[in-house]
């Protein structure tokens, strides 16, 4: 965890395979601001025990009840987003704002669009099976190839990409499926507090995303939110934080002094 500043705590969760260092460029475009960024075992060559993600759910609420942190704010990407929108379901009274980029409440339904939660953890199993079924030449081929579309410059591309290599590939591969089999739609409606969704849809053109696709899509799986708004980007992609700080720092910063 690396912690800079004093106040209300703004806390940063990363996405799969990635440090929590993958937010500095954000942080610091938050001058003032109390930053936490969290990184979790297992990912990126992070130290301990094989990640428990369920462990981790809890310890980040704990961590902010036992800082004594008031106002604090939970901020995640992709994976991190999912297990910040979990963090925030279960314990809706501990943050005053939760800020998400580019994760969806069941994002199963990208694949298509009427999956059932157990057609989707069926998906899921067999995912997790074929990732951890290939050799070290294929799990990098796979993961250059998809880190391709997911991210627009070189240098960002090439630090991700080394992330990932370095992550444990059982924590990877459990952070996936726990993310692929889980429906939070019905548990939104308890993030009582304002909720930011920050999108994308660049790079995924060979999916059939469009920026009309993906404002409809995140309106109809964040319907439940009570107080949600929703921002998509037209240039950015899926790593939105590397791909465009100064964006994401704006909207935060906005979103923060409402």
């Amino acid at each position: 965890m690396e912690e800079t500043g004093v106040g209300d705590a703004v806390v940063f969760l990363p996405g799969l395979g990635c440090r929590g260092e993958v937010w500095n460029a954000v942080a610091k475009l938050l001058p003032g601001r109390h930053t936490v960024l969290v990184s979790i075992a297992g990912f990126g060559g992070v130290p301990g025990k094989q990640a428990d993600f369920a462990a981790v759910r809890d310890g980040v609420a704990q961590l902010v009840r036992e800082k004594h942190w008031r106002n604090a704010v939970l901020v995640g990407h992709s994976f991190g987003g999912s297990l910040a929108l979990a963090i925030a379901a279960a314990n809706p009274d501990l943050f005053a704002k939760v800020v998400i980029l580019d994760a969806y409440p069941f994002p199963a339904a990208m694949v298509k669009a009427d999956l059932t939660p157990d057609a989707a953890r069926g998906i899921a199993t067999a995912l997790r099976q074929a990732l951890l079924g290939l050799s070290d030449e294929q799990y990098q081929a796979q993961q250059a190839q998809s880190l391709h579309m997911l991210i627009s410059g070189d240098r960002d591309y090439q630090t991700v990409l080394a992330w990932m290599m370095a992550s444990d590939r059982q924590t990877v591969a459990q952070a996936q499926f726990e993310a692929l089999s889980s429906d939070l739609r019905p548990a939104i409606h308890e993030i009582h507090c304002p909720l930011l969704v920050l999108g994308s849809w660049r790079g995924r053109e060979p999916m059939g995303l469009s920026y009309e696709s993906v404002s409809a899509l995140l309106k109809q799986q964040y319907s439940a939110a009570p107080r949600c708004k929703i921002e998509v980007s037209d240039t950015a992609r899926h790593f939105l934080l590397l791909d465009d700080p100064e964006w994401v720092a704006r909207q935060i910063a906005s979103f923060l002094e409402q």
